[in-house]
């Protein structure tokens, strides 16, 4: 297995028509001898396999392993495209010459799914730790016509130092759709990789307000009051400041050169606590803004901790900050510190914890301590250590994370995903909630905050909202100055969600394919209703089974029509744009119907009792 002194050692195997090669660069080995290397595969159907490739020492003492990588090759053999989920603006990356991401406790998932055209999964390969940094790379190969697949852990310049080095790869190649194929590798790692979850409060499933559209950094206290008794009259019981309550005037957009001392400004907010307590008088739960590793510029913590920062990126110097290192047990406890003093003093409910994804995820060798050898095992400790002593306070404590770092070690601290930043596009805000709960399994996501222009047509008002009951509705307009016609449907819609929120939140989600694009959402309950959202053109009919008692069409397509075919004879209800009932009509057995109905307009559809 060893070639020559000071190289890897290297393993092969060869399942589903791939070969992979397998290395791992341990320090100092000199020969295998000593050592006992393994990959074993444990099938779990004919098309779905875990390898598991593992290094210890005969005498069981500890060593240290560089790198492990292992590298295969996949034929482009009805391949359209590339999942992962780092998958943004698009459905796909649609055959990319390279894909490379580092993923770690605080950034993505270690996974990548090869999709034909009409959606189906040709291959997933997945690692399924988490938490140490991993670089993934998918290069296509000209020459081969087919991607070279990489997933090599940890990083350069980071070793471990272990007595048994275990990973474990999975592999299938079954022609499952890309959404449920991402479920059935959480599936597998969630049963062989246990880990503790977050408990979810019934509020996180509670439609959220929250100020940064609206109002950027100028948000302020008077502001947040007139805000928050309107929001709550349309429905929504969250409410979060966003950025800006911790320095005086509108700052300046893209930079954070006052984070860090997280001192409410009394100009904005002279009585912070009051003003908590009034919304929670009105209902309302109320999350704060942070971003707790970034310590800006002109901050008083960046001279008071400027030996627990790490070395800054381009990045970092563009925004005017720095980031704590979260490999240090110190920081740890000093954010800890500071979040639990806000929600103590302040009687805050959560808070929207933002830019955990911007830590670097370089080796920090600044002269600190380095309690954890791993960047990713320091940012989970860290948040593990937040999360414990936030419930300690508040049992029920609401922590939001953005998409980018919304993964799998992220559902230990966080009660809510969010999608990644997309205002005023509904289309990309639905594709990045449906890509999140596509893993998020028990925990709720919220789709970004929807937020349009003024004078926007009705119709993509509708669309931005029917978009978002297929997850938790987010808004953030200036509800001061919104007009009527566009209040009046964000309530109509914020009912339809409470009336329909145990099958649109609990059920079976499903996405329509059609040439590899989500052109539809599809929701189950155990009550045998369904909820549909039809957002493109899709080309084809909307067929009911036999067993169904309520279904619901939600129309956000480019028509004011939907083809409906059913297997029994149906009564249909048709609502108009603003939600009100307009007509009846039936469907005979096995009959396709055109029925007119508006943008923003909906079908119920009735069967009685299911077969």
């Amino acid at each position: 297995m060893v070639k020559n002194e000071g190289d890897p050692v290297q393993i092969s195997h060869k399942i589903f028509n791939l070969n992979l090669f397998c290395e791992l660069d341990i320090k100092g080995i000199t020969s295998g001898e000593d050592f006992i290397f393994s990959l074993d595969e444990e099938k779990i159907d004919e098309q779905s396999a875990v390898l598991k490739i593992s290094a210890r020492r005969k005498d069981n003492k500890l060593f240290t392993l560089s790198a492990f990588c292992c590298n295969f090759q996949v034929p482009i053999v009805d391949i359209q495209g590339l999942w992962s989920p780092a998958c943004s603006q698009h459905d796909l990356h649609c055959l990319p010459w390279l894909y490379e991401k580092i993923t770690a406790a605080n950034a993505l998932i270690p996974v990548v799914a090869f999709v034909n055209r009409s959606g189906e999964t040709r291959l997933i390969a997945g690692l399924l730790e988490q938490t140490i940094e991993t670089k993934v790379t998918v290069r296509l190969n000209e020459s081969k016509a087919a991607f070279d697949v990489s997933f090599r852990r940890p990083p350069q310049n980071m070793e471990v130092t272990t007595a048994a080095w275990n990973e474990y790869l999975y592999l299938s190649c079954k022609p499952y759709d890309w959404f449920a194929a991402v479920r059935k590798y959480v599936e597998l790692r969630d049963k062989t990789q246990p880990q503790s979850f977050a408990k979810i409060p019934r509020s996180a499933y509670e439609p959220v307000y929250c100020s940064w559209y609206a109002i950027h950094h100028a948000v302020n206290q008077e502001w947040v009051v007139q805000q928050a008794g309107l929001a709550r009259e349309l429905g929504f019981s969250t409410f979060i400041i966003d950025d800006g309550w911790f320095f005086p005037g509108k700052g300046e957009w893209g930079k954070y050169r006052f984070c860090g001392d997280w001192q409410v400004e009394p100009t904005k907010f002279p009585d912070m606590r009051g003003m908590v307590d009034k919304l929670h008088d009105m209902g309302i739960k109320v999350l704060l803004w942070i971003a707790p590793f970034m310590v800006g510029l002109q901050s008083q913590a960046f001279r008071r901790w400027n030996n627990y920062l790490m070395k800054g990126s381009t990045g970092e110097d563009r925004l005017e900050v720095r980031n704590l290192c979260p490999r240090s047990q110190k920081v740890h406890q000093h954010l800890a510190e500071i979040m639990v003093l806000l929600m103590k003093t302040y009687g805050f409910d959560g808070f929207k914890i933002d830019f955990v994804d911007f830590v670097n995820q370089e080796l920090c060798d600044q002269n600190h301590s380095h309690d954890f050898a791993s960047f990713g095992k320091g940012i989970d400790v860290c948040m593990q250590t937040i999360y414990q002593q936030l419930c300690q306070i508040n049992p029920e404590v609401l922590i939001e994370f953005r998409q980018s770092y919304a993964n799998l070690a992220g559902r230990s601290y966080a009660t809510m995903f969010r999608s990644g930043d997309s205002p005023a596009d509904y289309d990309t805000n639905r594709w990045r909630a449906t890509l999140l709960r596509s893993f998020s399994v028990a925990t709720p996501v919220h789709t970004d905050p929807i937020y349009w222009h003024f004078n926007d047509h009705l119709e993509n008002v509708s669309r931005h909202l029917i978009s978002s009951v297929f997850a938790v509705p987010m808004l953030s307009m200036d509800l001061l100055k919104i007009p009527p016609h566009h209040a009046y449907l964000i309530k109509k819609w914020m009912e339809f969600y409470q009336q329909n929120k145990e099958v649109l939140n609990y059920g079976k989600i499903e996405p329509v394919f059609e040439n590899g694009r989500i052109v539809g959402l599809k929701v189950t309950g155990k009550n045998y209703s369904s909820i549909i959202g039809v957002f493109e053109d899709m080309g084809k009919v909307v067929s009911l089974s036999n067993a169904f008692q309520e279904v619901l069409v939600l129309n956000a397509s480019n028509q004011p029509r939907l083809m409906i075919k059913s297997p029994v004879a149906v009564e249909c209800e048709i609502f108009n744009s603003r939600l009100e009932k307009s007509r009846k009509c039936q469907i005979l057995p096995a009959e396709t119907v055109e029925l007119n109905v508006q943008i923003g307009g909906l079908v119920k559809i009735k069967n009685g009792k299911p077969k």
